[in-house]
């Protein structure tokens, strides 16, 4: 995958529904409260952060916002996460 893509996007091309995806990330430590990654895994490529700004509505105050974009590796990275997620979440069902 040559561009980064949304993370509703990647949750498309794992056959996830893009809320599971993002509490998967979560929940392991991958996005921050304000659903940015961390740092080092940004530096590693599995994602990117597109950043802006926008004016709002009638008053025209500028505004500034972040976008979390998922890398081909990130992809696979995110692949394994949900596949390590739900394996964990079998084992705690057997129990």
């Amino acid at each position: 995958m040559d561009n980064p893509v949304k993370i509703n996007v990647a949750a498309k091309l794992l056959n996830e529904k893009p809320s599971v995806l993002r509490q998967t990330m979560k929940a392991r430590g991958v996005l921050t409260s304000k659903n940015l990654p961390r740092h080092d895994l940004v530096e590693q490529g599995l994602f990117q952060i597109k950043t802006g700004r926008y004016r709002k509505g009638k008053t025209g105050i500028l505004g500034d916002y972040a976008t979390t974009l998922v890398t081909g590796s990130g992809l696979a990275f995110l692949g394994s996460l949900i596949e390590e997620a739900k394996q964990s979440h079998e084992d705690r069902s057997e129990l």
